[in-house]
């Protein structure tokens, strides 16, 4: 027997990491009563009766010599057993057990019956590559806080919390709300930003608390010619700040309170459809057009920061005015002469025209096609990348249309150099069965919530245009 095999039946034998002297004591031992033959490391016999007589007799101690190479060799067969032992059975912690691999969840057959169509806006497979089971677990979740049995416990498997925002009150869902969990915020946020443009195209700023300042550059030095052995003229950078002040946006709606799990994928498509096009279409309108009244919760957006500014009725700096009032009436020389404008600055990868759909193609694409070179190709296949110009044209439905005196028709340039679009916190759900007459009704009343601002900061001066610049309708 080899002294890996005699310790893998005696674990003990060099336990306490025992000296050379120790080791052959207790192999001695353990051999003697296994009453086996022993090998060292290369399977040459150990001699016990020998080992004995050195250990045992030590009135008569061999050569000094011969003592050592015995000793060396038998250390020799315990060090290279404990390594092949060592290399053959690695030690293993006890709490140290493989992990069983999580069962994959399958939706139930009866949910399958309804498709996640908002889910699957525009292909969101960056956000989730299965829109039905997003959907199915965005629907257990909502209706986890409105208290139904099933869906608390599906969310408990599938690891879905339930949490408040502690922001609100602690009392009773009519009271609170309920933060949507982070696996769910960038569906949603990419919801919205399919729905609305603003927020995809403006620059985000995180904000941890109610408000926040953020330091904005105004001017930069001043180079100045100096005569010999004359001293310079000293010039300091400019700045001043952008305050961002979390505003409070809410939506409520109503949902059948037949919240069973054969309908959960479209409860949640349905909720995640209509509260992000509802607060989607706000951000749109207070960025492009508030005018500061309550109505854009105090906003000032793009379009009547350019009026206000440069006014409505003359060429400016800062904004054209279109041949006619109508978009019909505009012509390719207005067009040209608003990306004449732009500061090369904001001449970036992030430039885009920004108008409603319905100026693209009585206005934009009415002047290309009248332009020569098109063929019946050209007009029947068309583009799903919308263009004007080399710049990409970003569809915004809150735009102006039609008749549009005095009105911004169109806006050019880098939203992200003009506005900051202050981020305080994302959905927040809260239920109610007794609301806006929902227990009458056998209804569930959905209030949704988040808080942000927009500060448009930099259109421009007086004396020149800033990073944005506008077509506007003419004046009556």
């Amino acid at each position: 027997m080899t002294i890996a095999e005699l310790m893998k039946k005696y674990p003990e034998l060099l336990k306490g990491n025992p000296d050379a002297v120790e080791a052959k004591r207790r192999v001695k031992a353990l051999v003697a009563i296994d009453g086996v033959t022993l090998t060292d490391a290369d399977g040459a016999d150990i001699d016990i009766e020998v080992v004995e007589l050195v250990t045992m007799a030590s009135e008569e101690p061999e050569p000094e010599a011969e003592s050592a190479d015995k000793d060396a060799n038998l250390e020799k067969a315990v060090k290279d057993a404990v390594a092949k032992a060592m290399k053959a059975n690695p030690p293993r912690a006890p709490f140290e057990r493989p992990e069983p691999e999580p069962a994959t969840f399958v939706i139930p057959a009866q949910s399958k019956r309804y498709r996640a169509t908002n889910f699957r806006q525009r292909n969101l497979t960056s956000v989730s590559p299965d829109p039905e089971l997003a959907a199915y677990k965005f629907g257990a979740w909502f209706a986890g806080i409105c208290g139904v049995p099933w869906a608390t416990k599906r969310c408990k498997e599938l690891g879905i919390p339930l949490h408040r925002d502690k922001a609100l009150s602690e009392g009773v869902n009519t009271a609170g709300g309920f933060l949507v969990p982070e696996d769910f915020e960038p569906t949603i946020i990419e919801l919205m930003e399919q729905y609305g443009v603003f927020r995809k195209y403006a620059s985000i700023e995180p904000m941890s608390g109610d408000t926040k300042t953020i330091p904005r550059r105004t001017g930069g030095l001043t180079a100045y010619f100096v005569g010999e052995n004359s001293s310079g003229t000293q010039s300091d950078p400019a700045w001043d700040q952008v305050n961002l002040v979390a505003r409070k946006l809410m939506t409520l709606t109503k949902t059948s309170t037949e919240l069973g799990e054969d309908a959960v994928i479209n409860i949640g498509d349905k909720i995640a459809n209509e509260a992000a096009y509802a607060f989607a279409y706000k951000e749109d309108l207070c960025g492009f057009l508030g005018d500061g009244s309550q109505t854009y919760g105090g906003i000032v957006g793009v379009g009547p920061r350019l009026t206000n500014l440069f006014g409505v009725s003359d060429d400016d700096d800062g904004v054209i005015v279109g041949t006619g009032d109508t978009i019909a009436e505009i012509t390719m020389s207005d067009l040209n002469k608003v990306m004449g404008l732009l500061p090369l600055y904001a001449d970036t990868p992030n430039c885009a025209w920004y108008c409603h759909r319905r100026f693209f193609s009585g206005g934009m694409q009415r002047l290309m096609e009248a332009y020569t070179g098109n063929n019946i190709v050209d007009l029947e296949n068309g583009s799903r990348v919308l263009k004007f110009l080399g710049y990409p044209v970003r569809l915004t439905q809150v735009m102006n249309t039609g008749t549009a005196v005095s009105q911004v028709l169109a806006i050019f340039g880098d939203l992200a150099l003009a506005a900051k679009f202050g981020d305080r916190r994302g959905f927040t759900l809260a239920t109610s069965d007794s609301a806006l007459n929902a227990f009458e009704q056998d209804e569930i009343v959905i209030r949704a919530t988040q808080r942000f601002d927009i500060v448009v900061h930099d259109v421009g001066t007086t004396t020149s245009a800033g990073p944005v610049v506008a077509l506007l309708g003419k004046a009556s």
